[in-house]
């Protein structure tokens, strides 16, 4: 044997391990459905929302408001040696926090209100797709799943805000039909409805 094969045989063997892959955490992440929360309508593409569905009390200059949101529930399972990190995703409208006043009460103003609940449906795929593909560590797995699901909250926010601001809360139509037609491309990306 050379003795470069000798050195680098002493280096495999003594480095070796420190190489190993360490501990893994499998990651399953699923949308959830109606039995995973109570008393909100979950998100579903082919059941948009309903005059009907916003049952909360009016209040404010706006003529409609959507209270949606993306919900996050999780089990962890170790025997410390691997792990495995269940994952509930669900994307909620909340009637009793959502309204039209009377004045309101039209298809142009439903569709703009729709489009909100669009809005957090898209970030709730976009924050399934960083979890499946993020390599959790043992050790802080929690830390780093929270940071991961703020980091979505905050652009669904983001958007949100953005989205009322453009169209003027639907008082500037073709910032709304850009909107419809925005979304709506963004929708069709998506896999995870």
């Amino acid at each position: 044997m050379t003795m470069k094969r000798i050195l680098f045989a002493l280096l495999f063997i003594g480095f070796g391990p420190a190489y190993a892959q360490q501990p893994g955490v499998t990651v399953t992440v699923k949308m959830g459905d109606n039995e995973d929360v109570q008393d909100m309508i979950i998100y579903n593409r082919k059941e948009p929302l309903a005059i009907s569905d916003f049952q909360g009390r009016p209040y404010g200059p706006q003529m409609a408001m959507t209270n949606s949101g993306i919900n996050m529930n999780y089990k962890w399972h170790s025997n410390g040696t691997s792990a495995a990190l269940d994952v509930i995703i669900t994307t909620t409208f909340d009637p009793s926090k959502s309204f039209f006043k009377d004045e309101g009460k039209n298809a142009y103003i439903l569709n703009h209100e729709q489009r909100h609940f669009d809005i957090t449906a898209i970030e709730a795929c976009k924050l399934i797709t960083a979890i499946e593909n993020f390599h959790f560590t043992m050790a802080n797995y929690k830390d780093e799943l929270q940071a991961i699901y703020q980091k979505y909250q905050d652009e669904r926010k983001e958007q949100q805000e953005e989205y009322d601001g453009e169209t003027n809360h639907s008082i500037i139509r073709d910032q709304q039909d850009a909107w419809n037609k925005k979304i709506d491309a963004e929708l069709k990306e998506q896999t995870c409805y």
